[in-house]
């Protein structure tokens, strides 16, 4: 289902209808991507009609930072632990993401076992240890590529206690040097 999600995304053809029978009998996993939408100032109506509850696999793609605003008027902003089954998220491309944001995301999503932040240029090496200090035993998977704000060196402690790290991408980070790859 989240292919064909994802060809009308591309496509530039979504719109609130066609969301809304996809989010039609509160799926377990939404896949969002694609920046041409038209949606913006309908998805209010459709996702105030969805149970986030269940959710655990949320993916936005590269839908823009409106879209992520709009997510969290019906999840994050209602109440902490609001998305208690969600534990795999991408948020990659969202440009305007920032460490607070990441910190409210987190606090409303205890269970966060894979979460992407690749391209999210704001996010920076305090928002990253706040990701670590909140989710470092359960966390499995971790993608920060393109973080330009976060500092290798100075997250190299907070990424050691990733006691379940199975994935970790920095790529485009220039911090990344061979001594962070030898520590």
């Amino acid at each position: 289902m989240h292919k064909i999600a994802a060809q009308i995304c591309r496509s530039g053809c979504m719109s609130s209808h066609i969301l809304h029978l996809f989010i039609k009998g509160f799926p377990t996993k939404i896949y969002l991507s694609g920046g041409s939408w038209k949606l913006k100032g309908q998805i209010e109506e459709v996702l105030s009609q969805f149970n986030f509850d269940r959710l655990k696999v949320l993916c936005v793609g590269i839908c823009g930072d409106w879209l992520l605003d709009e997510i969290g008027k019906y999840t994050i902003a209602k109440a902490l632990n609001c998305l208690p089954s969600l534990n795999n998220l991408s948020l990659r491309d969202a440009k305007l993401l920032s460490d607070k944001d990441l910190n409210t995301i987190i606090s409303s999503a205890p269970l966060f076992k894979s979460l992407d932040l690749s391209w999210c240029k704001y996010i920076t090496s305090k928002g990253i240890k706040s990701l670590v200090k909140k989710l470092g035993p359960i966390s499995q998977e971790v993608y920060m590529k393109g973080c330009i704000r976060a500092d290798a060196m100075s997250i190299l402690s907070a990424l050691k206690k990733l006691n379940c790290l199975e994935a970790l991408c920095m790529a485009h980070m220039d911090t990344v040097t061979d001594k962070f790859v030898k520590n």
